[in-house]
């Protein structure tokens, strides 16, 4: 029995990314040789573990491409020491990027969350700007956390900042999958350059369980399909897809 336990993978593992010095080549995630990119912390933890992404201080994460978490908990947060919170951003690829629809405008990178917990604490979140300004948004990938075809599970975001630019931080679109999202000592600005109403979350009618707690809005903002977009209510005027401690 012990043998066995011994030989079984460690769950939980500690990984250190440096978008300057890192490599997702050779690098092993430690300390002194951190690997890259957030996208290579993430796949390094193992199916149905977990464990805490260190994000070098002050430094811009550019997400490339879409990032899978699948049964995974996952806490994304600056390196012990940090003196100023390192940036995570994603962007927009242009239109006819491969494995999109044909012909759609501003689809995003970002992350696609199934049945896992996803946290970010004490970092700059920034959303992605648009590359072609005069399209609207046409496709259900578009987002920070994006849309998924299964239970996305929790997202949690810790004393972060996060700056919406023409994108919203989560668009869960179609299929009715439920996520849970919850927000704590949270500053959102918007300032993206082409979008001046850009929402945090676009629900777009699927269900959410949302939660929010000393949370500062942009002056003027409100959280019905404002902030908290695609919030649908029935005859009485109560939400019908969003279970919520706010007040809407």
């Amino acid at each position: 029995m012990v043998a066995a336990i011994k030989a079984a993978p460690e769950l939980y593992k500690a990984f250190y990314v440096d978008a300057v010095i890192g490599d997702d080549a050779t690098a092993t995630g430690s300390l002194t040789k951190p690997f890259n990119t957030v996208a290579k912390a993430i796949a390094a933890i193992p199916y149905s573990g977990g464990g805490v992404i260190y994000l070098a201080s002050g430094q811009e994460f550019v997400l490339g491409s879409e990032v899978v978490v699948s049964k995974k908990k996952i806490n994304i947060q600056p390196a012990p020491g940090y003196l100023v919170k390192p940036i995570l951003r994603n962007i927009c690829l242009p239109a006819g990027t491969a494995g999109f629809l044909a012909g759609t405008s501003n689809m995003t990178t970002g992350f696609r969350v199934e049945g896992s917990t996803l946290l970010f604490r004490s970092i700059r979140v920034r959303t992605a700007d648009y590359v072609e300004p005069a399209a609207a948004i046409n496709n259900a990938y578009t987002g920070f956390i994006r849309r998924g075809d299964t239970t996305s599970g929790t997202i949690h975001a810790d004393t972060c900042e996060i700056d919406l630019g023409d994108t919203p931080f989560m668009r869960n679109s179609l299929n009715g999958q439920l996520s849970t999202v919850s927000l704590y000592s949270v500053k959102v600005a918007r300032v993206g350059p082409v979008v001046t109403n850009t929402p945090l979350i676009d629900t777009e009618y699927t269900p959410i369980v949302f939660a929010a707690t000393a949370v500062t809005v942009p002056a003027g903002a409100t959280w019905l399909n404002d902030m908290l977009r695609g919030v649908k209510l029935d005859t009485n005027g109560l939400p019908r897809n969003v279970i919520t401690n706010l007040i809407l």
